[in-house]
């Protein structure tokens, strides 16, 4: 799943047992996006932007990692003078 820049960055995962092998919060957008709703099983996560911007990836949902969806990589790239940030709140399995 990609996201970009996008007037829907509030999402909910009404979806229980979804797996999903990638998120990728790039593509040189800017804004800021929060999921929350019922656990998530994920394999890659990337969180990037534009090089004068930053943005907040905010999950408030359970987390499941998952080797059946492949290698495991996370990543937050920051290419501006300020970072990029990830916020986890939520249970890690």
């Amino acid at each position: 799943m990609q996201f970009s820049d996008s007037p829907n960055t509030t999402m909910q995962n009404d979806i229980p047992g979804l797996a999903v092998g990638a998120m990728d919060f790039g593509g040189g957008g800017n804004d800021d996006f929060t999921l929350s709703g019922n656990a998530l099983a994920l394999g890659n996560l990337s969180v990037e932007s534009s090089a004068l911007h930053s943005r907040t990836i905010t999950i408030r949902c359970g987390l499941i990692v998952s080797a059946g969806l492949g290698p495991q990589s996370w990543s937050v790239l920051t290419k501006s003078p300020r970072p990029n940030v990830l916020r986890w709140k939520g249970n890690w399995t």
